[in-house]
């Protein structure tokens, strides 16, 4: 028995604790600065929220968002898994000053507190700004692809959602009818009665009709987006089939030149919906396959990496939203950034405009009309001179959308100074005429089309044109705009501030799917999956404050000493 380690105590033997629970949480321990950063947080708008009448005294709000954010700060999101924190850990416990906490009253405090969760956030960041830790000087933009609460499997076409919800809807009114011929057979014998709710299995198929309606409804707008006629939506789903993409990138846009008719093309496939979550959009993964999706996107501070805006779209492109985000960051906090810093994904003319409207320099890897220049020799110091037939295999050719290779648009340089484009051969390809083309969004897009005037004869005609038709070049009425980002990135202080693009946007991205284990969403619903994406990213600020505050305190400390 000598052998083997003796235990410090024995299960049964009495044993007395610390005698206050503030005692058995170390000074330094994080949790008293997070506890201690939320005190001084202004809770009247949460509070206001209650009806402060008679009844059991409810939690003070303060308390249910300081378990919500420090659990996810620790890695733990479920509201059962912060239930069983309350009772076992002495960290929650001494957060919570020993109170019980359902993990319902949990999920519902999560989901009920949005707006006001948006004054905590934009607190939270007051502080960062008061302390020099967030600047707001320049922003890096990202955006990352997070599963919904919903199966990969469970899609469902509008021809198999009609079905169901028409099956459905005799099975309620089959139901009803059987209700309402017992109730009549209840007031025969016992007289009225006063109406009562509907019985929860009845109740449970009026919430699986709202779903499956609301599913039917978006795939009836995608396929009417995609050109499916309603009568041939497709045969019906198999389960397990891997689904293809809502929105498949370029699907249903023509393309900007050249582009001839397809005879063989085949009819646009109907849209697939995911059943359990519809505002979700099935979108490939970066581990491979198509599921159902969202897009949560984040705008970092460069200075120390807080998140100073974040919102999630059901689209794959969060590009889109670029202007929207600075708005509400200058109106969170009174300013507004001097750079934005992002990937090609940002590369949207018409958001790229809006940001030098408002005085912002935007640094995003842009593709213009001549492309990036690189190995093409259709880039010269004088356009109007001819490439070295020597050069012309060389010269960038495109084959999508045509039989056969030809020039691609980034032969075609353009000259500002007289508004036209010159062929690789030196020939003038001036404007002809505008269009209005419209855009993923809905809204319109000015397009110019340059028309050359001297294709007969020319050497380079059959790599250029597919026919007998003088060769065109479209641009968008947002091309000088991208020639001027493109400009400013490719400068020295424009790589410069790219450098740090990785180190801005992909960390916090990288700690809340890694340590907070954010890849996939507990809510479902656009608005409920924003509401915890800002749960996220308040409680990821909180964090870096709490180690940034203690990093301080030990700082100035030792500068007393």
């Amino acid at each position: 028995m000598g052998y083997w380690d003796t235990p410090p105590m024995d299960r049964k033997q009495a044993r007395l604790f610390s005698p206050t629970l503030d005692s058995a949480i170390p000074p330094d321990h994080p949790v008293r600065l997070f506890d201690e950063i939320l005190s001084k947080l202004d809770w009247a708008p949460w509070e206001a929220r209650y009806p402060h009448t008679v009844g059991r005294p409810p939690i003070p709000p303060q308390v249910m968002a300081a378990v919500i954010l420090y659990g996810m700060s620790v890695g733990i999101r479920s509201s059962r898994r912060l239930e069983e924190a309350c009772l076992v850990r002495l960290d929650f416990m001494w957060l919570a000053s020993g109170r019980d906490i359902d993990h319902s009253t949990l999920c519902a405090f999560r989901k009920a507190f949005g707006q006001e969760l948006k004054d905590t956030f934009r607190q939270i960041g007051r502080v960062a700004i008061n302390l020099g830790l967030m600047r707001l000087n320049r922003l890096g933009l990202d955006g990352t692809r997070e599963r919904a609460n919903s199966s990969r499997h469970a899609t469902a076409t509008a021809k198999t959602l009609a079905e169901r919800v028409a099956a459905l809807d005799e099975q309620i009114e089959a139901m009803f009818a059987a209700a309402e011929a017992e109730e009549r057979q209840d007031q025969d014998l016992f007289g009225d009665s006063t109406p009562h709710k509907l019985p929860p299995e009845l109740a449970e198929l009026k919430r699986r009709q709202e779903r499956l309606q609301k599913a039917l409804d978006k795939a009836r707008a995608l396929d009417a987006k995609r050109g499916v006629q309603a009568e041939g939506a497709g045969p019906a789903d198999s389960q397990g089939q891997e689904p293809k993409p809502a929105d498949a990138p370029g699907e249903g846009q023509a393309q900007a030149e050249g582009k001839g008719k397809d005879k063989d093309k085949k009819k646009p496939r109907p849209a697939k919906v995911p059943v359990a979550d519809p505002d979700a959009a099935v979108m490939p993964n970066k581990e491979g396959g198509y599921a159902p999706n969202y897009t949560p996107s984040a705008a970092v501070d460069d200075e120390r990496g807080y998140i100073a805006d974040a919102d999630v779209d059901d689209r794959p492109t969060e590009g889109q939203a670029t202007v929207a985000t600075v708005d509400r960051i200058e109106e969170r906090f009174g300013q507004k950034p001097q750079e934005v810093v992002a990937d090609g994904a940002y590369a949207d003319g018409q958001e790229l405009a809006g940001l030098e409207a408002r005085g912002i320099q935007p640094y995003v890897p842009v593709t213009t009309a001549e492309g990036d220049g690189k190995d093409n020799p259709a880039v010269r110091p004088d356009p109007t001179q001819p490439v070295p037939p020597e050069a012309w295999d060389r010269l960038p050719r495109s084959s999508k959308g045509k039989r056969r290779p030809t020039l691609d648009r980034s032969a075609f340089i353009y000259d500002e100074a007289h508004d036209c484009f010159y062929c690789p051969t030196g020939r003038k390809l001036e404007r002809k005429d505008s269009q209005n083309s419209p855009r993923a969004d809905g809204g319109v897009v000015r397009v110019d089309r340059y028309q050359c005037q001297g294709c007969e004869g020319c050497p380079l005609g059959a790599d250029c044109r597919q026919g007998h038709s003088p060769r065109c070049v479209q641009v968008d009425e947002y091309e000088p705009v991208r020639r001027r980002v493109s400009a400013a990135t490719k400068s020295t202080a424009g790589q410069e501030a790219y450098k740090r693009r990785c180190w801005i946007c992909e960390t916090p991205f990288a700690f809340i799917k890694a340590w907070i284990g954010l890849r996939q969403f507990l809510l479902r619903g656009l608005e409920k999956v924003k509401i915890e994406w800002l749960w996220t990213c308040t409680a990821y600020n909180l964090r870096k404050l709490v180690a940034d505050v203690q990093r301080m305190r030990v700082k100035f400390a030792a500068m007393l000493v």
